[in-house]
């Protein structure tokens, strides 16, 4: 089998320009410090099963069928102390989070946070128990490969709220629009949220972030060869024999993969199993349903302020 996640490049290496098979380049003084801060939380990174629930869950309580990857040690060993954890509770709650900016570029932005019941209904759908968007500011610059010192400080925000509001629904596993060890550095941003937060985390991606001689159209082309129902994927293996992830169909009706990776305290085979078990389509529901909630706040915000501005002088919201 290929070997697990490598330790992370040196502080002083640009890993962005690097992974892409480019020289490295000097970072910043500010870049230098996150390199550091990423260093030190990837130690803290747990890339086995230390879920808090019991998984796979018992088949009675299970309204989908869960796909099965190749049986190996460790998923043998991961369904062994399942059996033997009774006092574990069951996976009740999933929840997704995403950013959608108010334009581009803009540093105004509007966190979504979603928590889904799990496990989904026959139709695949999923019910939402918890929700909740605010309209954030970004105070760092966008910089290739430290997107999470961006962005994460508005995640945990919303987590935190949530501990206060709804401690009963607090999300067991989040699903993150991103990619966890699937980074330069083994350490994007479903990692570094998941270390912060201490809870089990899955980076799904829409678009492979070529780190280690992996190619996007290598990959695509892999993909429509091989992946043909929804469930199939193959390990994303880059050159120095490196499981970083893994390409999956979600859906039948998906011909576009998504790219899934470990975030935090979860193994990639549970991974697959849970993202493809929330997916009525290509995105899994709850990270869906943070991205078209957030889009949907920022537009009922524009309204808003289009109306209030339009009672001010006088005219109509059609008007402006």
């Amino acid at each position: 089998m290929a070997a697990a996640a490598a330790a992370a490049p040196s502080p002083l290496q640009d890993e962005a320009a690097s992974s892409n098979g480019f020289s490295p380049r000097e970072l910043s003084a500010t870049e230098i410090v996150w390199a550091a801060e990423q260093t030190r939380l990837r130690a803290k990174l747990a890339c086995s099963d230390a879920l808090g629930f019991v998984w796979p869950p018992a088949a009675a309580t299970t309204a989908t069928q869960l796909p099965q990857p190749a049986a190996t040690p460790a998923a043998s060993a991961t369904a062994a102390a399942a059996t033997f954890a009774p006092s574990l509770p069951p996976l009740r709650h999933v929840g997704g989070v995403d950013i959608s900016f108010v334009g581009e570029p803009s540093t105004a932005a509007c966190a979504a946070l979603v928590v889904c019941e799990f496990p989904p209904a026959a139709d695949g759908s999923m019910r939402v128990v918890y929700e909740d968007y605010r309209m954030v500011h970004m105070t760092e610059p966008y910089i290739p490969g430290f997107l999470a010192f961006r962005e994460v400080q508005h995640l945990t925000a919303l987590l935190d709220r949530m501990r206060e509001r709804a401690p009963a629904l607090f999300p067991q596993l989040l699903l993150v629009d991103g990619n966890g060890l699937l980074h330069p550095r083994g350490l994007g941003c479903a990692s570094h949220l998941g270390v912060l937060a201490d809870l089990p985390t899955i980076g799904v991606a829409k678009n492979l972030h070529m780190v280690d001689g992996l190619e996007r159209t290598v990959v695509q082309a892999r993909a429509t060869a091989e992946l043909h129902r929804g469930g199939d994927h193959f390990e994303l293996v880059g050159n120095s024999g490196t499981v970083w992830g893994a390409c999956m169909r979600s859906t039948d009706a998906s011909s576009n993969p998504v790219f899934v990776s470990i975030g935090h305290r979860i193994s990639l085979n549970t991974a697959l199993q849970v993202v493809h078990a929330c997916c009525q389509h290509r995105v899994p529901t709850p990270v869906r349903l943070a991205d078209l909630g957030s889009r949907d706040f920022i537009r009922k915000g524009k309204a808003a302020a289009a109306a209030a501005a339009a009672a001010a002088t006088g005219t109509s919201v059609a008007d402006t």
